[in-house]
C-alpha cells in the first residue's frame, strides 16, 4: 500500500508491527486514518494523532 501522509505512514508502521498485513484489507480514509478490515468483515479505524495511534472498533474517528 502506498500512503500520501506522514501521519499515514505512521499509522501504517503501526499496523505492520500489530498485524499480518497480507491477511487484511486497507483502506485510506483521510489524511491521518487507515481502515482494517479482516475476513469476515470486522474493521478497526487507526488514526494517528497528537504522537499517538489510536483506534476504533468499526467506525471512523
Amino acid at each position: 500500500m502506498k500512503v500520501a501522509t506522514v501521519e499515514q505512514f505512521k499509522v501504517l508502521e503501526f499496523i505492520k508491527q500489530n498485524f499480518e498485513v497480507e491477511k487484511v484489507s486497507l483502506e485510506l480514509l483521510n489524511r491521518y486514518s487507515i481502515k482494517v478490515t479482516d475476513k469476515t468483515g470486522q474493521s478497526l479505524v487507526f488514526k494517528y494523532s497528537e504522537n499517538t495511534i489510536l483506534w476504533e472498533q468499526g467506525g471512523s474517528l
